[in-house]
């Protein structure tokens, strides 16, 4: 294909005109190539088995999006055939309703299937031959069908045959159906070049250090995606908060991300509307100790904070209290996204999974060393755990399993605390000691650390 073609292509140009291909390419339609047919575990001599399968999904491609002429005359150029002609066949006698000639070559394609009988059974009956079907019933599907719930939902059927699906839109899913049992190599799976491209540009947005925001199909599939621009990262503070009396040792977004909520040393909970206007919603009163912890509820009307007084306080937003629970000193609490369990540590090794209906005990996660600080995902899913032992871990919660563990950060004395970053929560974030003051930043998927961000003078 020569340069001058290159240049002068363009996208609007009518495809479908065979002519102009004709003349560009230089095709000799008459004496076209020896026709390549696709079987299992093809070699062809001058042609790698890549190349045949890339130039089928190329086919593939062609055909599902209308490209018919194009899709012809590659063929004709390359020799090979997106199919064999048995499954070509075999799909266009189903999809016209040809059951007799579909029912021959299915055994040549797949094992047997009783989705193929129950379109042909459900088709029968649309046709009003209802005595056709009630053969197919007794004497081919009672043989497949094991579940008597089943096969009597099949058997109502003929008596209520208006709520049937349209056999043209039926016929489509059981082509989708069958094409699980069927050989790729015979048959490719539907929309498979999109298939492999959204997970090619999933892998590499995975495997980005900096990657923050879900662009969907503004991926490009030219070039390798990478965010050289760290411009969009968030390292930079851009709000100071300094309206509580003592230390604040706790903050905590609400699900939605329109309040803020601070715990202190001074016995107070503030919350805040937004962290870019700093305007205080409420300060709460009520624990007769320091603050430790606060964590709030999934809809963001009221939320949890607990005191190294042994209380743990339910608060509604406008500043009353909806619950007191006493007797209980909890260190770090994380509410589910049920609303009705909560995450608790009142033991220097083990996390309690607590229900708040009842505040029964459901379970308890024992750690390796003295635990400072716990995180819940949005998805509730997952947790993070910072220990004495200057480790992260990443935890499970249903499988009670540790997934990941991240390192580099400085703890020891003091409560350091970590939570989750990022709009799909892929990046670990957790504070330091007093050794560097810095905000650490690990890749949550390759538990790499891909950043220390500075601004603060002490832990």
């Amino acid at each position: 294909m020569s340069r001058k073609f290159h240049d002068n292509f363009h996208v609007k140009a009518k495809i479908g005109e065979e002519s102009l291909f004709h003349e560009r390419l230089n095709l000799d339609l008459e004496k076209p190539k020896k026709k390549i047919m696709v079987q299992e575990h093809d070699f062809v001599d001058g042609i790698t088995p890549k190349e045949i399968e890339m130039t089928r999904l190329v086919l593939q491609w062609m055909e599902e999006h209308g490209y018919k002429n194009s899709k012809r005359l590659l063929e004709r150029e390359s020799g090979i055939a997106m199919e064999p002609d048995l499954v070509s066949k075999f799909k266009k006698a189903l999809l016209s309703g040809d059951w007799d000639c579909a029912g021959n070559i299915l055994p040549k394609l797949i094992r047997h299937d009783c989705d193929y009988e129950k379109q042909q059974f459900m088709e029968k009956i649309q046709a009003k031959e209802m005595g056709d079907a009630i053969t197919i019933l007794q004497n081919v599907l009672t043989k497949l069908i094991h579940e008597p719930k089943e096969f009597n939902i099949l058997a109502k059927y003929i008596l209520h045959s208006n709520t049937l699906p349209k056999c043209y839109e039926s016929r489509s899913i059981l082509l989708d159906k069958l094409s699980e049992f069927i050989s790729p190599n015979l048959l490719i799976p539907k929309a498979r070049l999109e298939k492999l491209t959204t997970d090619g540009v999933a892998h590499q947005l995975e495997n980005c250090y900096y990657h923050l925001y879900d662009e969907g199909n503004t991926i490009s599939l030219l070039s390798e995606h990478n965010c050289e621009n760290r411009s969009d990262f968030p390292n930079k503070a851009f709000h100071k908060f300094n309206d509580h009396n003592d230390e604040i040792w706790y903050v905590s977004f609400s699900n939605r991300g329109q309040y803020l909520a601070s715990a202190s040393k001074d016995t107070k909970v503030h919350v805040y509307k937004s962290p870019k206007s700093g305007e205080i919603v409420h300060q709460y009163r009520g624990h007769q100790g320091p603050v430790l912890c606060c964590a709030w509820m999934p809809d963001g009307t009221s939320f949890l904070s607990c005191s190294l007084d042994m209380s743990i306080i339910l608060w509604n937003i406008d500043g009353s209290k909806h619950h007191i629970w006493t007797g209980l000193r909890v260190t770090d609490v994380c509410v589910l996204k049920d609303g009705l369990r909560a995450l608790f540590t009142a033991n220097e090794t083990k996390i309690i999974l607590v229900n708040l209906e009842n505040f029964e005990f459901v379970c308890t996660i024992q750690e390796s060393d003295s635990i400072s600080s716990l995180k819940l995902s949005g998805d509730s899913s997952n947790f993070l755990v910072n220990l004495a032992s200057q480790e992260i871990h990443l935890w499970n919660i249903e499988q009670r399993k540790l997934v990941s563990t991240y390192v580099g950060h400085k703890q020891g004395r003091y409560v350091v605390r970590s939570c989750f970053g990022g709009k799909h929560e892929n990046f670990i974030l957790s504070g330091s000691e007093v050794y560097d003051n810095k905000v650490y930043v690990w890749n949550k998927k390759l538990v790499k650390c891909i950043d220390a961000m500075e601004g603060h003078q002490k832990t």
